[in-house]
């Protein structure tokens, strides 16, 4: 679904983003809206929804739209959704050609909010999910996905605990890390008698965005909400990043391209599969010589533009348009 009235656009001082492990939406609906009534979010991540395609579509929240949703078929339970406030556009992303039940529940939008481009992202995987392919096919899907001019915000049930500094936790940092997203939820996202572990989290880029997080206790589940704010989105000023290629990287890239044995490829026994192991192995050795890295911001003042002139300028380029 999208909106193409672009004078409709909302400009927001604060981001509000709610998930919530949910464990069955169906019967849950009204005490989900009451939870979060005083936060009033902006976008409502809802994991574990355990419905169907036709059911979701269904699900009324007062002031929010479904904007985006997986739902299982072979599998019962599961899911993940994404309402988002009446007031924004939005554009839903296709990722069916990637999503596995268990392994990798994956949905996503866009959306334009303050003059800033946001990728939303919500993602479940199972505790009895293959890890491997959750970590291959999220960095696949980043991959296509990430461009310098939009600002990922990937958030949901990742069920490894950020608490605890196990290999799955630092190689899913790393991940994340390489697209310059950060993890920010750094307190028990469910607790019991005998554990407290936090296995729900969102990532955002830290270098470009201010945030607080802070847990919503609601009694509904053992799992706790967790709310982001990312406050004066007018204010923000985004630096700019390149990649570094050189010839000292290109011929680093070309090395290690060589050095590749490429079994899981001529092992692979589907063309669909061949090509999307060749693609990660590829954009993995290709992020590694090839990083992002922030340039130093260069300010030209201008002082001759004042602000009459700047306010003709704007008009002129609205009338145009």
């Amino acid at each position: 679904m999208i909106y193409n009235n672009l004078f409709t656009i909302h400009h927001f001082s604060n981001l509000i983003i709610y998930h919530q492990n949910i464990r069955g939406l169906s019967n849950k609906i009204d005490e989900v809206m009451n939870s979060f009534a005083s936060v009033r979010p902006h976008i409502v991540f809802l994991t574990e929804h355990h419905l169907q395609a036709d059911e979701i579509m269904t699900i009324h929240m007062d002031n929010y739209l479904l904007g985006s949703y997986f739902c299982r078929c072979l599998i019962k339970q599961g899911g993940v959704s994404i309402f988002i406030s009446k007031d924004f556009l939005f554009q839903d992303i296709d990722l069916r050609m990637i999503v596995k039940e268990k392994d990798l529940e994956i949905c996503a939008l866009s959306t334009h909010i303050s003059s800033i481009n946001l990728l939303i992202i919500c993602v479940y995987r199972s505790p009895t999910g293959d890890f491997g392919y959750f970590m291959d096919h999220l960095e696949l899907t980043l991959c296509r996905l990430y461009k310098l001019s939009t600002n990922i915000i990937i958030g949901g049930d990742f069920n490894v605990n950020f608490l605890e500094s196990t290999p799955r936790v630092q190689r899913l940092n790393s991940l994340m890390a390489s697209f310059n997203l950060f993890s920010v939820i750094t307190f028990p996202t469910r607790n019991s008698d005998s554990s407290h572990t936090t296995i729900g989290n969102f990532f955002i880029d830290t270098n470009r965005f201010k945030f607080f997080a802070h847990p919503l206790i609601n009694g509904l589940l053992d799992h706790d909400a967790q709310i982001v704010v990312l406050p004066d989105l007018s204010a923000v000023q985004f630096p700019l990043y390149t990649r570094i290629i050189d010839s000292m990287s290109t011929l680093k890239f070309i090395e290690l391209l060589s050095n590749e044995n490429w079994e899981d490829v001529f092992h692979a026994s589907e063309v669909n599969l061949i090509f999307n192991t060749f693609q990660n192995i590829y954009l993995r050795i290709f992020h590694c010589c090839f990083p992002i890295r922030r340039k130093p911001s260069i300010r030209t003042s201008k002082p001759w533009i004042t602000k009459m002139a700047l306010k003709f300028h704007v008009l002129r380029k609205v009338n145009y348009l």
